[in-house]
This record gives structure tokens, C-alpha cells and sequence, in this order.
């Protein structure tokens, strides 16, 4: 059913990615190789356990989309065919097609269309045809489609329909169990012993000559969306505005709660200083509150990575508490505009590449606005991984300094900054 590929030969044969105009530096990359481990076929071959396949698969594609930044076009079309049928049979096993339908709603045709070839490939029949009843479907209920939620009142009747079908498939013969002769059959699968695999998916992730620029533009952007956000700008000044001022860490699902005797968007907030908060941005203001529990007291939390902070506040609906902080809807706008004006997320991308801090995932919230005539300052507390660090954006410049210092980490002229941010934006194209 399998081949086995040695390490040594995959390497000797370069393989594992080509580029489609070799002479050229940038060429548009394509990879040719699909790395699994040894075990996980072994077992899908020997035990019939098929997890552990399927498990390698995506793991490879998710490598190649976030560490190799590889586009879709440029990994074998069946790696993202199966890719896109896991993500598709996951929200329905999880939510149903409402709630896939929610979840992926700008991406329905490229999704549904992978899925439609992978099904084929992996003659899932049945799977197929309740997939094209979906798709017939949105295109025929377009606005009905728009308000699914995946939740009770969100939900249309026709759709639960097409979950019940596809449970009685699943209990029949499940999808990831079909998905496994398909995976057999790629001419791309290359199979490796366990202790290379990590370092042949590595190899195929550094071989990306576009990787650095894409990076680059991932990061400036990314960030970008953070410092100007209205959410986030809000925030991060009403966490500052408090008594001892405190960074906020992560932000859970909002909901709506009564505050100040009406009915808000209110956004869970966990900070450094290990608790939680409700936090409001209205068209007015941005405001911290207490937040209770049940029982009316404080939560006090371990400081720490903070990925989910609905799970680790809990299911119940908090008390709102006293009203901690409040900064108005101008301060707001400011930052943002300044923000933009002085390209602070290019340079913050560029200072911490100078000192060697890794952005990704990285958060910059507003600590401080100081206006002046001609002259208006903006400080930002920034959380890069266990690192909390100061940037100081200013008309002339900017400078990336530890807490408490004096001098900074590095600094940059308005000129190279903005040099940084035009070559990250060219990158958004290659």
C-alpha cells in the first residue's frame, strides 16, 4: 500500500520542493513532497488506526501554511484537498453545517470545491452528495445563509437535516477512515522514519525563497491590525487607565451585559496582574470594570500563557463590578491616527527583528499618549512572547527599550521605518 522512502535518498533527489523559474532568487515556490512518519503509517497499515495518519497530514500542511508560508497553489493539491475535507467534516462532527457555514463563510467556494475532489478521490459517495446539497443550498438561501450561527435561533432546519445524515455516514463508515487508501495512492507521500521527520519538514519549511519577505510583510500586518484596531486601542488605554496600570494578556468572547443601567458589549480581559476584567468599547468610550464571579468576588488567576480565555474563566455569565477606568472615544481616535501617521507597526517589526525578538503572535497595546503641538507621543507596552517590552513612537522615530531603562534596545530613524514598512507591504505580493 505504502512506499518507503529513505531519508538519505528524499535528500539526494531534492525533491521536496521545486521552483517554477529556477534562475531566478524569489521564483514562485512549489512543494513536492508530502512528509509523514513512518509509525503513523505503519499503524494505519498493521491496526487499522488511521488518527495518527491523518494527524501527520495536517500537521504537514499546517507547517507548510504557518511556519513554510507556502500559498495554496504551491503544496500538492492533495495535501490541501484532504486539509480542507478535515476542516469541513470537524465543524460539522463539532457544529453542524451551520456552524461551518459561519466559521468559513468567506472561503465556502475554495473549501467546498477541495472537498468535492478529495471525496471523489476518497469515494465517499455519500459524504459527496450531502456536501453538494449544502453548497445547493447557500447558493439557493443566500441571505438565510448569512445569519447562520451554529446555535440555537441561528440554525436553519434544512441544515440540522443534513447533520443527521451525515452522523448516520459517519456511523456507517466514517470519512477519516475512507480518507486513508486515498492518502496510499498520492505519488507525492514520502514516508520517513520517526526521528527525521521533524527535521524533513523543517528542511521543506526553511526552502521557501519567499519565506522571509512573507514573513516580514505576516508580521508588519499583523501587528498593524493589533495598533490600529478600536477594539484593541480601547482596551489597551482603559487597562493602562487603571489605578496601577496593567497590560492586558488575552481577550475572550464578548457578551452582552447590563452596565451603567443599559445593555453593553462587554469583552472578558485577563491582564499581567493576574486577574480578570470586563472591558466596553463604545462609540463614546472604552471602560475596565470588575469582574465577579457568581458568588460576587474577584478571580484571581496564574499569570501565565494565556491562549483561551473563555475556557479558563469558565462557562457562567460574570457580575459586572465597580467601574475601574474610562477614557474617551477622542484618545481613541488619536492613537489610532498616530499609529498610522508614524508607522508604529513596522517599527516595532523592525526594531525587534534588529535586537532578534520573534513578533509572531506578538501584541502592542497603547500605555501611554502624550500630546503636544507638532510633537504627540504614543508609548505601547508590548508582550513578544515571555518579553515585555516599551516602544516609544515619535514624528521623528522610534525606540524599542526594556522596562525601567534608560537607554533603548535600538532605535530607527522616520525614514528607515518608513523604508520597512513600504518593502513590507511590496511583500504582500510575492
Amino acid at each position: 500500500m505504502f512506499r518507503i522512502f529513505s531519508r538519505k535518498k528524499r535528500l539526494q533527489q531534492s525533491t521536496a520542493i521545486s521552483a517554477d523559474q529556477p534562475e531566478q532568487a524569489t521564483a514562485s515556490p512549489r512543494v513536492t513532497s508530502i512528509i509523514v512518519p513512518f509509525s503513523a503509517v505503519e499503524r494505519a497499515a498493521k491496526e487499522n488506526y488511521v488518527a495518527d495518519l491523518v494527524t501527520a497530514v495536517m500537521d504537514f500542511v499546517t507547517a507548510m501554511f504557518d511556519q513554510g508560508l507556502y500559498k495554496d497553489h504551491e503544496i500538492p493539491a492533495s495535501a490541501r484537498q484532504f486539509f480542507h475535507t478535515y476542516l469541513y467534516g470537524m465543524e460539522v462532527a463539532n457544529g453542524g453545517h451551520s456552524q461551518f457555514i459561519r466559521n468559513y463563510r468567506g472561503h465556502l467556494d475554495k473549501i467546498t470545491s477541495d472537498a468535492r475532489l478529495a471525496l471523489d478521490g476518497m469515494r465517499a459517495e455519500n459524504h459527496l452528495a450531502i456536501l453538494e446539497q449544502m453548497v445547493d443550498w447557500v447558493r439557493e438561501h443566500p441571505k438565510e445563509a448569512e445569519e447562520q450561527t451554529g446555535f440555537e435561533g441561528g440554525r436553519a432546519d434544512f441544515l440540522d437535516g443534513l447533520d443527521d445524515l451525515f452522523q448516520e455516514e459517519e456511523h456507517r463508515v466514517p470519512l477519516l477512515a475512507r480518507a486513508v487508501g486515498w492518502i496510499a495512492s498520492w505519488p507525492e507521500l514520502e514516508i520517513v522514519e520517526e526521528a527525521e521527520c521533524e527535521e524533513a519538514i523543517l528542511d521543506i519549511v526553511m526552502a521557501n525563497p519567499r519565506r522571509e519577505p512573507r514573513l516580514r510583510h505576516r508580521s508588519v500586518f499583523h501587528l498593524k491590525a493589533v495598533m490600529t484596531s478600536r477594539l484593541e486601542v480601547g482596551i489597551g488605554l482603559a487597562c493602562a487607565g487603571l489605578p496601577q496600570p496593567e497590560v492586558k494578556l488575552g481577550i475572550g468572547e464578548g457578551r452582552i451585559l447590563h452596565i451603567d443601567g443599559g445593555k453593553q458589549m462587554a469583552f472578558p480581559v485577563v491582564t499581567n496582574a493576574g486577574r480578570a476584567l470586563l472591558c466596553v468599547v463604545t462609540s463614546t468610550h472604552a471602560a475596565a470594570y470588575q469582574y465577579l464571579a457568581a458568588d460576587g468576588t474577584e478571580l484571581q488567576l496564574d499569570v501565565g500563557p494565556v491562549d483561551r480565555v473563555d475556557e479558563l474563566l469558565g462557562e457562567g455569565a460574570p457580575r459586572v463590578g465597580l467601574k475601574l477606568s474610562h477614557v474617551g472615544a477622542d484618545s481613541i481616535a488619536t492613537v489610532i491616527k498616530l499609529a498610522d501617521a508614524y508607522r508604529a507597526p513596522a517599527a516595532l517589526d523592525l526594531l525587534s527583528r534588529r535586537v532578534g525578538i520573534d513578533t509572531a503572535g506578538a501584541v502592542a497595546l497603547p500605555s501611554m499618549l502624550v500630546t503636544r503641538e507638532g510633537e504627540s507621543v504614543v508609548s505601547w507596552t508590548v508582550a513578544a512572547g515571555s518579553k515585555l517590552l516599551f516602544l516609544l513612537s515619535a514624528p521623528n522615530g522610534s525606540a524599542l527599550l526594556r522596562s525601567g531603562a534608560e537607554d533603548p534596545l535600538a532605535d530607527a530613524h522616520r525614514l528607515e521605518i518608513e523604508e520597512h514598512f513600504v518593502r513590507a507591504e511590496a511583500d504582500g505580493a510575492n
